[in-house]
């Protein structure tokens, strides 16, 4: 028994938002009837019938699962149910985006189960998907959460690097051309991200996958590096929590690969660079009437992610340990140079510079959080504090503690150092783990030292 059209459109007319209606179909012992015959009407030769079904799936879910169980289903009929998911569909505005919730549902239910069809055809499905990332809002979102389930796969993850990183659906023998092929696929990523805030949190994880589990020393993937360091610094400025969670875990990745350090490190020693360090300074460096207030802004920065974030400059520039440290040397100089200057009722300094609303940053944030139950702690706030190195080796403590100390000395002094009492830090480091420790200490507790 067949579902005609005009059925097709009432069901989907009830389903629309339903959630109790959905249930109720779901639970219905002609569910898996009905999940057989929208499959099949995808095949149909007639658009409104494959929009309706389209439309139905996506309402009621789990037909990935199905599609690929079915024992009456053989390879040519999923062939054709792919070809209309990725091309038949696209002749109506909105049958694209019901394509691309069907195929999430085909990528989290097949691929779960390793099942050989779904990646005979993936590579056929990553083309039209990413010619599609110039569509409109809604349809890019779907899309990049697509690829983004394609790459949490391990064996679907190597066909989605090939397609967007090596373009292996355009074959050439020649590197400029691939090159050429790969940075469209990035710029056509980073173009969906710049449309909408969800599009952008979806396609920096996007390129957080990409980046996380593929690494090339060819000079094309450092140039698609800076594509994407000249996207993901301004981005950092973006007032969402969400998109700066996934941004710094962008970079968190980047970082972890030691090859790129260095080329992020020559991306990031800009006039932007220091732009950057004062968006993350006035996050953290609320001014307020009353210490609470301070207080509350100082957590609240902790629980967000620019410490993660200071880590990795710390990281790139390598304070102690290199000799060649020209963002360390930028640091230094902007700390050194600046002055502060005090609010005319005497309450609070103004942040007149860069360097005031840095140092306050480096100064509070970073020790804060180090010694007294932040992120990079194994203490809870206001407890003893436990040594920086327990996360992050010394190396990269040598690093915060140079920069502490330097913001310690040039600023810290004339700005009050007595704002960290109201955040019932400790007032000693239980366990130093580095020569400068007692330097530090002396920074953030003069009168004890």
């Amino acid at each position: 028994m067949a579902i005609y059209e005009p059925s097709l459109g009432i069901l989907a007319s009830l389903l629309r938002g339903n959630t109790d209606c959905q249930n109720l179909v779901r639970n219905s012992d002609k569910f898996h009837w009905l999940k057989k015959q929208l499959l099949k009407n995808l095949e149909n030769p007639s658009l409104s019938i494959t929009i309706y079904s389209m439309s139905l799936i996506y309402y009621l879910g789990g037909c990935g699962e199905q599609l690929f169980n079915c024992p009456t289903n053989s390879y040519q009929s999923i062939q054709a149910v792919f070809h209309v998911l990725l091309t038949g569909s696209c002749n109506s505005r909105w049958a694209p985006l019901y394509s691309a919730n069907l195929l999430i549902d085909i990528a989290t239910s097949g691929f779960n189960q390793d099942l050989l069809p779904t990646y005979e055809y993936l590579p056929v499905c990553l083309g039209p998907l990413l010619d599609q990332l110039t569509a409109e809002k809604l349809l890019q979102g779907k899309i990049l959460e697509v690829l983004h389930v394609l790459c949490n796969h391990e064996r679907s993850r190597k066909l989605v690097f090939d397609q967007i990183l090596l373009n292996s659906a355009l074959q050439s023998d020649t590197t400029d051309a691939k090159l050429k092929n790969s940075n469209l696929a990035f710029v056509a990523i980073l173009s969906a991200a710049q449309d909408s805030c969800d599009s952008a949190v979806k396609a920096v994880r996007l390129l957080t996958d990409l980046y996380k589990h593929y690494v090339d020393s060819q000079c094309q993937s450092k140039h698609r590096l800076e594509l994407v360091l000249n996207y993901l610094l301004p981005q950092l400025s973006v007032d969402s929590l969400q998109f700066n969670q996934h941004v710094t875990e962008a970079f968190e990745h980047l970082c972890n690969q030691p090859q790129w350090c260095d080329l992020i490190g020559r991306q990031l020693v800009t006039e932007r660079c220091l732009d950057l360090l004062d968006w993350l300074a006035s996050k953290c460096c609320y001014v307020g009437r009353s210490q609470d207030y301070r207080r509350r802004s100082w957590i609240y920065f902790g629980q967000v992610c620019s410490i993660r974030l200071l880590w990795l400059l710390c990281r790139i520039s390598n304070f102690g340990v290199n000799s060649n440290k020209p963002l360390a040397n930028q640091i230094e100089a902007r700390l050194s140079t600046d002055t502060t200057e005090t609010s005319s009722n005497g309450e609070h300094p103004k942040q007149s510079s860069t360097s005031c609303s840095l140092a306050r940053l480096l100064a509070c944030g970073l020790v804060y959080h180090c010694y007294s139950g932040g992120p990079y702690s194994n203490a809870s706030i206001g407890g003893s504090g436990a040594a920086v190195s327990d996360y992050c080796g010394d190396q990269i403590v040598e690093c915060a503690l140079r920069i502490v100390c330097l913001a310690g000395q040039k600023l810290i002094p004339s700005i009050g150092l007595g704002d960290l009492n109201c955040m019932n830090g400790p007032r000693t480091v239980s366990r130093p783990s580095v020569s400068d420790s007692a330097q530090l200490h002396a920074c953030i507790c003069p009168a004890a030292g």
